[in-house]
Protein backbone atom coordinates (compact mmCIF):
# COMPACT_ATOMS: atom_id res chain seq x y z
CA UNK A 1 0.00 0.00 0.00
CA UNK A 2 1.19 3.16 -0.77
CA UNK A 3 0.04 4.51 1.87
CA UNK A 4 2.12 2.55 4.22
CA UNK A 5 5.41 3.02 5.36
CA UNK A 6 7.49 -0.59 5.87
CA UNK A 7 10.82 0.70 7.21
CA UNK A 8 10.15 2.08 10.81
CA UNK A 9 11.12 5.43 11.23
CA UNK A 10 9.54 8.13 13.79
CA UNK A 11 9.13 10.88 10.90
CA UNK A 12 7.50 8.36 8.46
CA UNK A 13 4.26 7.80 10.31
CA UNK A 14 1.67 5.27 8.57
CA UNK A 15 -0.41 7.45 7.07
CA UNK A 16 -4.44 6.14 7.24
CA UNK A 17 -7.29 7.19 5.03
CA UNK A 18 -11.12 6.32 3.91
CA UNK A 19 -9.02 4.92 0.73
CA UNK A 20 -7.11 2.35 3.51
CA UNK A 21 -10.66 1.10 4.31
CA UNK A 22 -11.51 0.50 0.89
CA UNK A 23 -8.13 -1.42 0.21
CA UNK A 24 -9.05 -3.68 3.13
CA UNK A 25 -12.70 -4.31 1.47
CA UNK A 26 -10.68 -5.65 -2.04
CA UNK A 27 -8.28 -7.60 0.53
CA UNK A 28 -11.54 -9.30 1.99
CA UNK A 29 -13.57 -9.93 -1.42
CA UNK A 30 -10.36 -11.17 -2.96
CA UNK A 31 -9.85 -13.70 -0.05
CA UNK A 32 -13.35 -14.95 0.26
CA UNK A 33 -13.48 -15.98 -3.27
CA UNK A 34 -9.87 -17.23 -3.46
CA UNK A 35 -8.54 -18.40 0.01
CA UNK A 36 -5.51 -15.86 -0.87
CA UNK A 37 -4.19 -12.52 -0.34
CA UNK A 38 -3.70 -10.48 -3.14
CA UNK A 39 0.29 -10.29 -2.48
CA UNK A 40 1.41 -9.21 -6.06
CA UNK A 41 -1.76 -8.63 -7.53
CA UNK A 42 -1.92 -5.47 -5.05
CA UNK A 43 1.51 -4.02 -6.50
CA UNK A 44 0.35 -3.59 -10.22
CA UNK A 45 -0.27 -0.17 -11.52
CA UNK A 46 -2.38 -1.25 -14.46
CA UNK A 47 -6.21 -1.81 -13.67
CA UNK A 48 -6.74 -4.62 -16.74
CA UNK A 49 -3.78 -6.12 -15.51
CA UNK A 50 -5.30 -6.18 -12.04
CA UNK A 51 -8.57 -7.74 -13.78
CA UNK A 52 -7.07 -9.97 -15.59
CA UNK A 53 -4.51 -11.49 -12.60
CA UNK A 54 -7.82 -11.64 -10.45
CA UNK A 55 -9.50 -13.61 -12.90
CA UNK A 56 -6.75 -16.27 -13.13
CA UNK A 57 -6.85 -16.61 -9.14
CA UNK A 58 -10.11 -17.77 -9.63
CA UNK A 59 -9.73 -19.89 -12.51
CA UNK A 60 -7.01 -22.09 -10.59
CA UNK A 61 -10.11 -22.20 -8.08
CA UNK A 62 -12.53 -22.85 -10.78
CA UNK A 63 -14.40 -20.27 -9.59
CA UNK A 64 -16.17 -17.64 -11.59
CA UNK A 65 -17.41 -13.56 -10.61
CA UNK A 66 -19.03 -11.11 -12.72
CA UNK A 67 -17.09 -8.15 -15.01
CA UNK A 68 -18.22 -5.89 -12.49
CA UNK A 69 -16.87 -7.69 -9.36
CA UNK A 70 -13.63 -8.14 -10.62
CA UNK A 71 -13.33 -4.70 -11.83
CA UNK A 72 -14.67 -3.58 -8.22
CA UNK A 73 -11.66 -5.54 -7.13
CA UNK A 74 -9.23 -4.35 -8.60
CA UNK A 75 -10.36 -0.92 -8.38
CA UNK A 76 -10.21 -1.41 -4.36
CA UNK A 77 -6.41 -2.79 -4.66
CA UNK A 78 -5.45 -0.15 -6.57
CA UNK A 79 -1.89 0.93 -5.31
CA UNK A 80 -2.79 4.42 -5.38
CA UNK A 81 -4.97 5.51 -2.57
CA UNK A 82 -6.02 8.58 -4.79
CA UNK A 83 -7.68 6.15 -8.05
CA UNK A 84 -9.63 3.74 -5.61
CA UNK A 85 -13.31 4.13 -5.50
CA UNK A 86 -14.96 5.80 -2.62
CA UNK A 87 -17.39 4.17 -0.16
CA UNK A 88 -20.30 6.64 -1.80
CA UNK A 89 -19.04 4.87 -5.01
CA UNK A 90 -19.36 1.25 -3.64
CA UNK A 91 -22.57 1.68 -1.91
CA UNK A 92 -24.03 3.07 -5.40
CA UNK A 93 -23.27 0.03 -7.18
CA UNK A 94 -24.05 -2.40 -4.42
CA UNK A 95 -27.46 -1.10 -4.41
CA UNK A 96 -27.66 -1.38 -7.99
CA UNK A 97 -25.97 -5.16 -8.55
CA UNK A 98 -29.03 -6.67 -6.18
CA UNK A 99 -32.02 -8.88 -7.56
CA UNK A 100 -33.68 -5.75 -9.00
CA UNK A 101 -36.80 -5.84 -6.91
CA UNK A 102 -39.21 -3.09 -6.60
CA UNK A 103 -37.73 -2.90 -2.44
CA UNK A 104 -33.85 -2.94 -4.46
CA UNK A 105 -35.24 -0.27 -6.74
CA UNK A 106 -36.75 2.01 -4.00
CA UNK A 107 -33.52 1.83 -1.99
CA UNK A 108 -31.63 2.77 -5.00
CA UNK A 109 -33.83 5.93 -6.06
CA UNK A 110 -33.38 7.01 -2.14
CA UNK A 111 -29.51 7.01 -2.86
CA UNK A 112 -30.21 8.98 -5.22
CA UNK A 113 -32.72 11.82 -3.77
CA UNK A 114 -30.33 12.05 -0.95
CA UNK A 115 -27.46 12.72 -3.40
CA UNK A 116 -29.65 15.41 -5.22
CA UNK A 117 -30.15 16.93 -1.50
CA UNK A 118 -26.66 17.43 -0.84
CA UNK A 119 -25.48 20.83 -0.96
CA UNK A 120 -21.91 19.96 -2.72
CA UNK A 121 -23.60 19.19 -5.94
CA UNK A 122 -22.23 21.32 -8.52
CA UNK A 123 -19.08 20.94 -10.61
CA UNK A 124 -16.70 19.20 -9.04
CA UNK A 125 -18.46 18.34 -5.84
CA UNK A 126 -18.53 15.08 -4.24
CA UNK A 127 -22.31 14.45 -5.69
CA UNK A 128 -20.78 15.24 -9.63
CA UNK A 129 -17.69 12.58 -9.05
CA UNK A 130 -20.26 10.21 -7.49
CA UNK A 131 -22.59 10.36 -10.39
CA UNK A 132 -20.13 10.71 -13.04
CA UNK A 133 -18.31 7.10 -11.24
CA UNK A 134 -21.12 5.71 -11.65
CA UNK A 135 -22.56 6.24 -15.39
CA UNK A 136 -19.24 6.35 -16.53
CA UNK A 137 -17.81 3.49 -14.75
CA UNK A 138 -20.26 1.09 -13.46
CA UNK A 139 -23.31 1.81 -15.41
CA UNK A 140 -22.24 -0.54 -18.74
CA UNK A 141 -21.22 -3.21 -16.68
CA UNK A 142 -24.93 -3.20 -14.47
CA UNK A 143 -26.60 -3.14 -17.85
CA UNK A 144 -24.41 -6.84 -18.15
CA UNK A 145 -25.96 -8.04 -15.15
CA UNK A 146 -29.97 -6.80 -16.64
CA UNK A 147 -29.92 -4.35 -13.63
CA UNK A 148 -32.85 -2.16 -14.22
CA UNK A 149 -34.10 2.10 -13.11
CA UNK A 150 -37.26 3.30 -12.87
CA UNK A 151 -38.51 6.53 -14.06
CA UNK A 152 -37.33 8.23 -10.72
CA UNK A 153 -33.81 6.86 -11.16
CA UNK A 154 -33.39 8.05 -14.43
CA UNK A 155 -34.61 11.88 -13.81
CA UNK A 156 -32.33 11.98 -10.76
CA UNK A 157 -29.03 10.75 -12.43
CA UNK A 158 -29.44 12.81 -16.07
CA UNK A 159 -30.28 15.82 -13.58
CA UNK A 160 -27.50 15.25 -11.31
CA UNK A 161 -25.41 14.46 -14.42
CA UNK A 162 -26.62 17.73 -16.03
CA UNK A 163 -24.98 19.69 -12.71
CA UNK A 164 -22.22 18.36 -13.13
CA UNK A 165 -21.71 19.88 -16.73
CA UNK A 166 -21.16 16.31 -18.14
CA UNK A 167 -20.80 15.85 -21.87
CA UNK A 168 -21.95 13.11 -22.38
CA UNK A 169 -25.49 12.91 -21.79
CA UNK A 170 -26.51 11.52 -24.82
CA UNK A 171 -24.39 8.06 -24.32
CA UNK A 172 -25.59 8.21 -20.67
CA UNK A 173 -29.60 8.23 -21.43
CA UNK A 174 -28.82 5.35 -24.00
CA UNK A 175 -27.72 3.05 -21.16
CA UNK A 176 -30.01 4.09 -18.45
CA UNK A 177 -33.13 3.18 -20.69
CA UNK A 178 -31.31 -0.29 -21.75
CA UNK A 179 -33.21 -1.83 -19.15
CA UNK A 180 -36.08 -0.03 -17.23
CA UNK A 181 -38.10 -1.92 -14.20
CA UNK A 182 -42.37 -2.64 -14.67
CA UNK A 183 -44.75 -0.13 -15.39
CA UNK A 184 -42.18 2.70 -15.54
CA UNK A 185 -40.91 1.06 -18.95
CA UNK A 186 -40.20 3.78 -21.15
CA UNK A 187 -38.48 4.37 -24.99
CA UNK A 188 -36.28 7.30 -23.97
CA UNK A 189 -35.19 9.59 -21.03
CA UNK A 190 -38.37 12.40 -22.07
CA UNK A 191 -40.70 9.44 -21.64
CA UNK A 192 -38.98 9.07 -18.44
CA UNK A 193 -39.25 12.40 -17.48
CA UNK A 194 -42.82 12.87 -18.71
CA UNK A 195 -43.78 9.91 -16.24
CA UNK A 196 -41.77 10.65 -13.29
CA UNK A 197 -41.62 14.12 -13.24
CA UNK A 198 -45.73 14.77 -13.40
CA UNK A 199 -45.81 12.49 -10.17
CA UNK A 200 -43.31 14.13 -8.35
CA UNK A 201 -43.08 17.93 -7.13
CA UNK A 202 -39.01 17.41 -5.94
CA UNK A 203 -38.18 15.63 -9.85
CA UNK A 204 -40.42 18.40 -11.27
CA UNK A 205 -38.27 20.99 -10.13
CA UNK A 206 -35.10 19.41 -10.04
CA UNK A 207 -35.36 17.92 -13.76
CA UNK A 208 -37.61 21.33 -15.24
CA UNK A 209 -36.27 24.30 -13.28
CA UNK A 210 -32.83 23.61 -11.52
CA UNK A 211 -30.82 21.33 -14.35
CA UNK A 212 -32.95 21.71 -17.27
CA UNK A 213 -31.60 18.42 -18.51
CA UNK A 214 -34.76 17.30 -21.06
CA UNK A 215 -33.48 20.83 -22.92
CA UNK A 216 -30.18 19.89 -23.80
CA UNK A 217 -29.36 20.03 -27.37
CA UNK A 218 -28.48 16.44 -27.67
CA UNK A 219 -31.52 15.00 -26.50
CA UNK A 220 -33.99 17.10 -28.12
CA UNK A 221 -34.61 14.60 -31.22
CA UNK A 222 -35.57 12.25 -28.68
CA UNK A 223 -38.80 14.31 -28.39
CA UNK A 224 -39.83 12.99 -31.78
CA UNK A 225 -39.36 9.25 -31.08
CA UNK A 226 -42.70 7.41 -29.71
CA UNK A 227 -42.40 4.31 -26.99
CA UNK A 228 -44.07 0.94 -28.05
CA UNK A 229 -47.72 2.28 -27.16
CA UNK A 230 -47.25 5.12 -30.20
CA UNK A 231 -46.88 7.82 -27.69
CA UNK A 232 -44.53 10.80 -28.09
CA UNK A 233 -43.19 12.48 -24.48
CA UNK A 234 -45.80 15.21 -24.89
CA UNK A 235 -48.57 12.75 -24.95
CA UNK A 236 -47.37 10.77 -22.23
CA UNK A 237 -47.55 14.13 -20.17
CA UNK A 238 -51.26 14.92 -21.51
CA UNK A 239 -51.93 11.06 -20.62
CA UNK A 240 -51.03 12.41 -17.12
CA UNK A 241 -52.58 15.28 -17.18
CA UNK A 242 -49.68 17.65 -16.29
CA UNK A 243 -49.91 20.87 -18.67
CA UNK A 244 -47.03 22.33 -17.12
CA UNK A 245 -44.44 19.12 -18.11
CA UNK A 246 -46.74 18.98 -21.10
CA UNK A 247 -45.92 22.31 -22.42
CA UNK A 248 -42.20 22.17 -21.72
CA UNK A 249 -42.15 18.95 -23.89
CA UNK A 250 -43.84 20.98 -26.69
CA UNK A 251 -41.74 23.44 -26.67
CA UNK A 252 -38.71 20.72 -26.60
CA UNK A 253 -40.58 19.40 -30.27
CA UNK A 254 -40.92 22.49 -31.46
CA UNK A 255 -36.96 23.42 -31.25
CA UNK A 256 -36.28 20.11 -33.29
CA UNK A 257 -36.69 21.21 -36.90
CA UNK A 258 -36.51 18.32 -39.09
CA UNK A 259 -36.04 19.49 -42.91
CA UNK A 260 -37.62 18.36 -46.27
CA UNK A 261 -40.78 16.35 -46.32
CA UNK A 262 -39.75 14.94 -43.06
CA UNK A 263 -40.40 19.02 -41.70
CA UNK A 264 -44.10 19.20 -43.70
CA UNK A 265 -45.19 15.68 -41.97
CA UNK A 266 -44.00 16.88 -38.48
CA UNK A 267 -45.67 19.93 -38.60
CA UNK A 268 -48.72 18.54 -40.02
CA UNK A 269 -48.65 16.26 -36.53
CA UNK A 270 -47.78 18.92 -34.54
CA UNK A 271 -50.92 20.88 -35.62
CA UNK A 272 -52.69 17.73 -35.38
CA UNK A 273 -51.17 17.39 -31.75
CA UNK A 274 -52.33 20.91 -30.49
CA UNK A 275 -56.07 20.70 -31.60
CA UNK A 276 -56.09 17.38 -29.45
CA UNK A 277 -54.34 18.98 -26.68
CA UNK A 278 -56.59 22.11 -26.67
CA UNK A 279 -59.73 19.82 -26.15
CA UNK A 280 -58.47 18.01 -23.35
CA UNK A 281 -57.74 21.16 -21.82
CA UNK A 282 -61.61 22.50 -22.65
CA UNK A 283 -62.27 18.94 -21.04
CA UNK A 284 -61.04 19.77 -18.61
CA UNK A 285 -62.07 23.20 -18.03
CA UNK A 286 -58.59 24.46 -18.05
CA UNK A 287 -56.81 26.89 -20.02
CA UNK A 288 -53.80 26.34 -22.01
CA UNK A 289 -50.59 26.70 -20.30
Amino acid sequence: MKELVEEPNPDNIPKWSSASDIWSVGVTLFRLLTRQLPDTISKMPRLNNRVTAIKDRLAEKDGRISELLSKLIAECLDPDPDKRPTSLDLLSVSLKAQASSDEAIQRSTSFWRTMANHPDRGVGGLVAKTTQNFISGYLGYLNLLHATFSSAEVCLLMSLQALGHSPSMLTSAGRLMKSQAGEDQAATVLHAAASATSKDKFLKKLSWDISKWPHNPSLCHLSLRENENGLLPSTLAAWERDWEVLKQLLDIEYSTQPSGQAANTYHSQAKSKKRRVTAAHRENNQELP
